[in-house]
């Protein structure tokens, strides 16, 4: 039994206690927004330099759309503006983290929200204006359908007729055409064949 339960030989250099860990960077952002930043940061693997590609140089394939999504919001606000810009780095300072550094890196980009949202809008451009011009063409499709179908007039003119012939002998008869608006009220007219 002494094989197993021998006590353990003393180390010379003391085990760190768990949570004691010395900083070796400067976090000036609260934690969620922090881990938020480099969440996306290590999974997608953006950097600075095609995000001021994509907004500065304007080269297309520097960043996809979602990222660039994605990064609009990771912009500082003003409150953390000013906690970056009042960050002075020297001697004996430790360096920014990660999250704070690419912010810092965002704000270096000049006007980057207003870039950032005209770079957006250019790269879907095309494919919503293929989409909008499809639905263009079904409605013009369609007007020109309805114009051109005989059944439609015959309806409207039989409409009219009716429209008169119940009307007639007050101000309302002897029209001479009605707005589409006014078909709905036909639903209002009843019959006395059943009274």
């Amino acid at each position: 039994t002494k094989m197993f339960f021998q006590p353990k030989a003393a180390t010379k250099e003391a085990a760190p206690q768990p949570g004691t860990r010395k900083p070796t960077t400067t976090s000036l952002l609260e934690g969620k927004r922090s881990q938020q930043v480099e969440i996306f940061l290590n999974g997608r693997g953006v950097t600075v330099e095609s995000i001021r590609g994509a907004v500065v140089d304007f080269l297309v394939d520097a960043l996809s759309p979602d990222n660039l999504r994605e990064v609009m919001p990771l912009y500082p606000t003003d409150e953390e503006v000013g906690m970056l810009k009042s960050f002075q780095p020297g001697e004996g300072v430790l360096p920014l983290a990660k999250a704070e550094q690419f912010m810092s890196s965002l704000m270096s980009i000049e006007k980057f929200p207003i870039r950032a949202k005209c770079c957006l809008t250019r790269m879907q451009f095309e494919e919503e204006c293929s989409a909008i011009t499809e639905d263009l063409r079904f409605i013009v499709g369609c007007c020109a359908k309805v114009l051109a179908s005989k059944s439609i007039a015959s309806v409207f003119s039989l409409v009219m007729k009716i429209g008169n012939y119940m009307n007639h002998g007050t101000a309302r008869g002897g029209a001479a055409g009605f707005s589409l608006d006014s078909l709905q009220f036909l639903r209002r007219i009843e019959s006395f064949a059943d009274k």
